[in-house]
């Protein structure tokens, strides 16, 4: 499983356990958490992107040594 179906997992989790707690949302709060999730999720890809450069270059760096 990777990083990131891991935090999709873990989002999906806790939403779904906090509209068990609080019962049904309503669509505006719904289509809002919706939004954030997709958010976050394109903040995680970027971050993980730019993570994987980080390392290719650290690895060009170490063979230049």
């Amino acid at each position: 499983m990777t990083m990131q179906t891991k935090n999709l997992f873990l989002v999906a989790l806790v939403a779904g356990a906090a509209m068990l707690i609080a019962g049904c949302a309503s669509e505006e709060k719904y289509d809002n958490l919706k939004l954030q999730n997709r958010s976050q999720q394109e903040r995680i890809n970027e971050l993980e992107s730019q993570y994987n450069v980080a390392k290719l270059q650290l690895a060009q760096t170490r063979k230049q040594l």
